[in-house]
């Protein structure tokens, strides 16, 4: 198998934020998981704090991805998501080739 793209973004939302930020990456993951060369796109929010939320996404190239960050629902959902949060997110970004089971 080839490599994928794999992004973990890690976020710290304002408190009285979250259904704002939860429905925009509603949407977000809606739109992506419709987009060439998504292979998985989820979010999670921590057991400890809840207004920590992540996001974990596969793709098949940085191409792929680099599509998706341009394109102008993306730059719509981060704007809104942005204004949501206490800091910027951390954004990773990793090559990686699945290991055989």
């Amino acid at each position: 198998m080839d490599a994928v793209i794999i992004l973990t973004a890690y976020s710290h939302l304002r408190a009285g934020t979250e259904q704002t930020a939860f429905e925009l990456s509603r949407a977000n993951k809606a739109r992506a998981l419709t987009e060439a060369g998504c292979l998985k796109f989820d979010y999670y929010t921590s057991v400890e704090d809840p207004l920590k939320i992540v996001f974990v996404e596969e793709w098949e190239s940085m191409d792929a991805l680099n599509a998706h960050f341009e394109g102008p629902a993306f730059k719509g959902f981060f704007d809104g998501f942005v204004a949501c949060l206490e800091a910027p997110p951390e954004i990773r970004i990793f090559e990686a080739t699945k290991l055989e089971d």
